[in-house]
């Protein structure tokens, strides 16, 4: 296939989003194989490694240097967990030799949108591609600054059923390669957590279909299993891009790994119905029966409270800068848009 490349033009930037372990790395590598899209990720650039900047919206010598460190830290393989190969074949040092050369060629006063294009642009221009689309699923959460800062651009959201989502999310802990990892991620792996989880990307995607209905597209993974080609042609008109057949990327997502999974369980059903009902009946989905005895239930109960600990504890690792202003933001972040929504 030949790219149709316009050297002239600043590539045009869309965002693959949604909720995680629901198709996004799957749709993605998809795209990467179209001659006109070049794909990379995760940068979490407008998330929580997002860099505020000054009072004026622009960004200094000093911040521009803040981000440079922390996206030099990036790239596809490293921030999705995929073995597959790098876009490109590029390597953790190349993405951030490609960073380096991005930013050093901005000059300050920059605005961070004008950041992300230089990065994106480099992309494209190794790539000889003419089109760009970044994925990081968690800038869902962010999109206001997504699509403010871009206002051409549009988002793929991705999405799936709570409870297979629970099982997958609860299953994660068992990939890790030793003993010690295993038993310090399982507080963690708790049902409650799981469906905290699952309800807070609901409604960040709800409310970006809301607030965003022409400039998003709704992939459910259930759709993605059953129609792969259909889904590929539907994103591609969405995109507004020439139709490619990109046959040979079923099973490229790192949530198709190890086959089928086990149904989640009662508690694990329980948890989601209580914490997640009116969201995933919201979505389209249907409430499941728990059936979950009685010592299991009282069990999930105590350990819970160890659950929510153990994930707060996990927040300053994960967040640079105060993990409470990350909280906060994350909190408030959709309260312009609550009332667009919900009508109060």
């Amino acid at each position: 296939m030949t790219a149709h490349v316009r050297p002239e033009a600043e590539p045009r930037l869309d965002f693959v989003v949604g909720l995680p372990r629901s198709g996004s790395t799957w749709v993605a590598r998809a795209l990467g194989r179209h001659p006109d899209i070049a794909v990379f990720g995760e940068t979490s650039f407008f998330g929580r490694l997002f860099v505020p900047p000054r009072a004026d919206g622009t960004y200094g010598a000093s911040e521009l240097e803040r981000v440079r460190c922390l996206q030099r830290t990036r790239g596809w393989r490293e921030t999705t967990g995929d073995a597959s190969p790098s876009p490109g074949g590029a390597t953790a040092d190349a993405y951030a030799a490609l960073v380096d050369v991005a930013v050093g060629r901005l000059t300050t006063p920059v605005r961070p949108a004008q950041v992300l294009s230089a990065i994106s642009s480099e992309v494209a221009r190794r790539e000889r591609k003419s089109r760009v689309v970044e994925k990081t699923p968690h800038h869902v959460h962010w999109l206001p600054r997504l699509a403010s800062s871009y206002p051409d651009a549009r988002f793929v959201v991705t999405f799936r059923d709570p409870y297979e989502f629970a099982a997958s999310f609860l299953g994660l802990g068992r990939r890790l390669p030793t003993r010690m990892a295993r038993a310090l991620d399982l507080p963690w792996r708790h049902p409650l957590v799981a469906a905290l989880f699952w309800r807070s990307y609901a409604s960040a995607v709800e409310r970006a279909l809301a607030r965003y209905p022409d400039r998003t597209l709704l992939v459910r993974l259930e759709e993605i299993r059953e129609r792969p080609r259909d889904v590929l042609a539907a994103v591609q008109a969405f995109l507004e891009l020439p139709p490619v057949d990109l046959a040979g990327t079923e099973g490229a997502n790192s949530s198709f790994a190890g086959g089928a999974r086990s149904p989640p369980d009662g508690v694990t059903v329980a948890w989601m119905n209580a914490v997640s009902g009116r969201a995933l009946r919201r979505s389209g989905y249907e409430q499941r029966r728990a059936n979950a005895s009685l010592p299991s239930a009282a069990l999930s109960l105590l350990t819970a409270p160890v659950s929510v600990a153990a994930t707060a504890a996990r927040i300053p690792a994960l967040v640079p800068g105060s993990p409470l202003s990350y909280v906060r933001r994350w909190r408030l972040r959709w309260a312009a848009s609550d009332s667009e929504l919900y009508g109060s």
